[in-house]
């Protein structure tokens, strides 16, 4: 039960959504940022753009695309754009054939629609439509084609297919099972909203504030919910019809290429925001008096949230016997809480574990301020009330108390 408000704080984290003052923001339209960076929204806070927000586009119609991480985006002057799948016949804008038999030209012929072009010279075979039409016309191919149903099957002789696109140039040449699942499942292409189009941006971020408000609170209020949950687990309330949901503002398949669109956000800057490696020195003792320790901690911070870390410790205890050192293994787990959006100021909470030497038992659930540099590099914590058990193999029992401490560390 002592575990219950950092098992919650952990395992329900909360987030804001805010509206940008200034969608027209160019570093929105600029690739390869080494960190995240803070903007304006309508409201008077700040957010954050970093790989782990969530962004979501609006136009002047109010339709508004799905939430999209920023780590996955890619950027130009010209939109915004996410790789995808698309049907061959949709992003190709011209289909070249090598080698194509007889049957192959009589069937595409066949299947011709009004708008298409079939044109054949040096034993080439060359396919232009409107875009429409040509995916329809390659469905209609493949569906009338002798393909086998067996997968193991030798794969169907259709030539060799080269095919140019709009946004990303000629793709690699297709051929048999290979060309059929193109068509059929899709070709992989990026998608996306051109700058023009965009009128409203929003993000959402994990809110610090709001995981501790919301945390305290749920903790407090247990001795009410659990009572009131027992009287009225047999009702049920109604909650009415769901809320109209409009569609979403689909992506659309670029007229320019867009194949040397960059993403947002560095390699590194993506590594970082789903793991970042950290090291800590700390020093700590107890307001008894009764026990001194320094020690190096590794941790990995997931999401910039999340951490778990281990290392060990030189921890001088005092019991009858006099004073002892022991070298202990310390094991961690919590969360490191951003109280505001440039993540210079959080709240780390977490729980420890360590033995060894002397110590039969150390148990501490450090919480503290830390202070992180502008370069995100380096950050120091206080602990000034760390809660400790420790117990000592030569005493009966153990005792409570807490401690003080500090640490120093840095990020990778």
């Amino acid at each position: 039960m002592r575990m219950a408000p950092l098992v919650l704080l952990v395992g329900c984290a909360y987030v804001s959504t805010r509206e940008l003052a200034h969608p027209d923001d160019a570093r929105l339209r600029a690739p390869g940022h080494r960190d995240g960076f803070l903007v304006a929204t309508t409201e008077r806070w700040h957010e954050r753009v970093d790989p782990n927000t969530n962004i979501r586009l609006g136009n002047a119609s109010g339709e508004w695309t799905d939430r999209m991480r920023a780590g996955d985006l890619f950027v130009d002057d010209a939109g915004v754009w996410a790789d995808g799948t698309a049907p061959l016949g949709q992003v190709a804008a011209e289909i070249h054939i090598a080698a194509a038999s007889d049957d192959v030209t009589r069937l595409l012929a066949e299947t011709r629609p009004a708008g298409g072009a079939l044109d054949r010279e040096a034993g080439v075979v060359t396919l232009t439509a409107p875009r429409g039409e040509l995916d329809g016309w390659l469905a209609s191919f493949i569906d009338r084609a002798d393909i086998p149903a067996d997968p193991t099957a030798p794969p169907p002789e259709l030539g060799t297919w080269r095919v140019t696109t709009a946004s990303r140039g000629e793709l690699p040449p297709l051929g048999g099972v290979e060309l059929v699942d193109a068509i059929r499942q899709g070709v992989p292409t990026r998608r996306g909203w051109r700058w023009d189009q965009v009128r409203s941006i929003e993000v959402t971020n994990l809110s610090g504030v709001k995981t501790l408000g919301n945390t305290a609170a749920f903790v407090a209020a247990l001795p009410i919910l659990l009572p009131l949950s027992e009287l009225t687990k047999d009702l049920s309330w109604g909650s009415g019809p769901p809320p109209e949901k409009r569609p979403p503002w689909t992506p659309e398949l670029p007229d320019q290429p867009v194949a040397d669109a960059q993403r947002m956000f560095s390699t590194g800057a993506r590594v970082r925001a789903i793991m970042r490696p950290t090291l800590v020195l700390d020093a700590a003792g107890s307001l008894r008096g009764d026990e001194l320790s320094t020690g190096a901690i590794a941790r990995l911070r997931f999401a910039d949230f999340y951490e778990l870390g281990g290392g060990a410790r030189l921890v001088e205890t005092r019991s009858d016997a006099g004073w002892a050192r022991s070298t202990t293994a310390v094991f961690q787990l919590g969360a490191h809480v951003p109280l505001d959006a440039g993540f210079r100021f959080a709240i780390p909470l977490l729980a420890e574990a360590s033995t060894g030497g002397a110590v039969r038992d150390d148990i501490r659930f450090p919480w503290g301020l830390r202070y992180t540099a502008r370069s995100q590099r380096w950050f120091a914590t206080v602990l000034p009330a760390t809660p400790q058990y420790l117990r000592l193999h030569d005493t009966p029992a153990g005792r409570w108390s807490f401690t003080t401490g500090t640490e120093l560390g840095v990020t990778f």
